[in-house]
């Protein structure tokens, strides 16, 4: 399966010392080399610098940012950063099978353009349905704590998706 992923779900899940959880589900994730400075070319304290730069070596391929009529039209409509831009623009050169996206703006234009879009609640829950996991009620917790932003209802589906909306604590 082919993933490619924008800055936010590896900063929330390196946040939240769920990084792991990435390759352990996807195998590879492909970014591309602007989402890589985005989350590498920051003060070292930054949350997933240090992740991504060891998963380099394992498990996250870095691709050229394209330079085409594509990623210039996202970038410049206003709409979507170049960096953002350039992982609609991936996903479609590879061809992905997923994007991971939290950004709604960014979202909204990977689900327009056709791209399967999951996002790091989604990703808490399918390592769940694997076992990686014993529920996402406490890492979806730490994560909107860390700064992920969801509504109440996308929260609530998320937790119901997880078998969890009405679990006991």
């Amino acid at each position: 399966m082919a993933v490619v992923s924008n800055a936010s779900p590896i900063i929330v899940l390196s946040r939240i010392h769920r990084f792991s959880l990435l390759p352990d589900l996807f195998g590879e994730i492909h970014i591309s080399d602007a989402v890589y400075r985005e989350v590498v070319d920051v003060p070292s304290d930054r949350p997933g610098r240090q992740a991504l730069m060891e998963a380099r070596e394992r498990s996250v391929i870095v691709h050229a940012t394209p330079d085409s009529s594509e990623l210039r039209a996202f970038g410049q409509s206003g709409s979507l950063s170049v960096t953002d831009a350039s992982v609609i623009v991936l996903a479609f050169a590879l061809p992905a099978d997923l994007a991971l996206i939290d950004d709604l703006a960014l979202r909204n234009a990977a689900e327009a353009q056709g791209l399967p879009v999951a996002g790091t609640g989604e990703v808490l829950v399918r390592a769940k349905r694997v076992g990686l996991i014993p529920n996402i009620r406490d890492p979806l917790g730490e994560a909107l704590r860390e700064g992920l932003r969801l509504s109440k209802t996308v929260r609530d589906r998320l937790l119901e998706r997880a078998d969890e909306l009405n679990a006991e604590r």
